[in-house]
């Protein structure tokens, strides 16, 4: 949740909710792993989670390819 809140307060564009968002921000927190592993993004979720899990990826460094990590080139 704290993520959400992160993403919400450094975007400064959204102002408020309404009860709909906010019951599904509470379910994507239940049912969404905190790794968004297993989220889909061709689910129902708002668009506004769409930007939250493209904001997160984008915070969250991405592992080297193997080649990379081994001295190999592809």
């Amino acid at each position: 949740m704290q993520n959400i809140l992160d993403f919400i307060n450094e975007k400064g564009t959204y102002r408020g909710v309404n009860k709909d968002l906010w019951l599904m921000v509470f379910e994507f927190c239940q049912t969404v792993s905190p790794t968004l592993e297993d989220y889909e993004a061709d689910g129902a979720w708002p668009t506004m989670l769409d930007d939250f899990v493209a904001w997160k990826k984008g915070k969250t460094p991405q592992a080297a390819p193997e080649s990379e990590t081994n001295g190999e080139s592809a």
